[in-house]
């Protein structure tokens, strides 16, 4: 009798410790294996291009690290044109 409640207290922490480690993992940012689009917060300060036809101001997303590189614009079905991304690497190539 004792080892068969040893053996249902080692499937429940089993299933305890699955359930908790699927939750951990799924929690996370969306990445660009999630087909859905990273929304990054637009930059407070508009990029204002000076043209021949006069200003033209956008508002701007900036990927600086490598998750946010990585995933780019990757599943964006459409945007704005007055807005981008700006995709900033430490070194230049």
């Amino acid at each position: 009798m004792a080892y068969r409640n040893w053996l249902t207290a080692g499937a429940m922490c089993a299933i305890a410790f699955i359930a908790a480690a699927g939750g951990y993992f799924y929690s996370e940012k969306p990445t660009s294996a999630d087909s859905r689009a990273m929304i990054l917060p637009a930059d407070p300060a508009p990029l204002v291009v000076v043209t021949k036809g006069g200003d033209r101001s956008f508002s701007i997303e900036v990927a600086d690290t490598a998750a946010e590189r990585e995933a780019g614009l990757m599943y964006r079905q459409d945007m704005a044109d007055n807005h981008g991304m700006l995709f900033v690497f430490e070194v230049q190539q």
